[in-house]
């Protein structure tokens, strides 16, 4: 595979983000899967606890894969800025995949975490309030996906804050 290919199946999450009308929304929902998989972790013996409670070392892990991804996504997205020729091409969606997976973070694995996650992340990834907004003016790939990491980070505490109150 080319070095060209490869960023944009990257940047694009496997084609989610060449989906005509709501990339940034479908490249969201891409992201689900891997979430998916990377909760599953939480599951393996070596981040359970004598009482089968999950441990701190699977949220260090969670924090670490986020952080890896975070500087791949910053990578990502400023090499494709390049070849599509366009500042925040929407066919760049692996910012929506890193806010997803922000989201996410730290929140009880279930369908509704799941759905609540989706919905506050596109909400605050649409309404660009401060400072999201202004995340936006950063250049390059930074630009690119820190309005995303944000949205995440607001989307996070809404989906922490609404669990609690449900009670799950």
């Amino acid at each position: 595979m080319s070095r060209e290919k490869f960023i944009k199946q990257a940047a694009t999450f496997f084609g989610a983000g060449e989906v005509e009308g709501m990339p940034g929304t479908i490249g969201t929902l891409a992201a689900i899967p891997l979430y998916i998989l990377i909760s599953l972790f939480q599951y393996l013996p070596i981040f359970k606890d004598e009482f089968g409670t999950t441990t701190i070392y699977y949220y260090n892990f969670y924090f670490i894969f986020l952080a890896v991804f975070f500087v791949f996504a910053v990578y990502i997205a400023g090499e494709a800025e390049k070849l599509y020729r366009e500042k925040d091409c929407q066919k760049i969606v692996i910012d929506e995949v890193l806010g997803f997976l922000t989201t996410m973070f730290l929140i009880k694995f279930n369908i509704i975490t799941i759905i609540m996650g989706f919905l506050f992340f596109r909400l605050f990834d649409i309404i660009k309030i401060y400072p999201i907004n202004k995340a936006q003016d950063v250049e390059g790939g930074v630009g690119v996906v820190l309005d995303d990491f944000i949205a995440g980070i607001f989307a996070n505490i809404m989906v922490a804050i609404l669990s609690m109150v449900i009670g799950i």
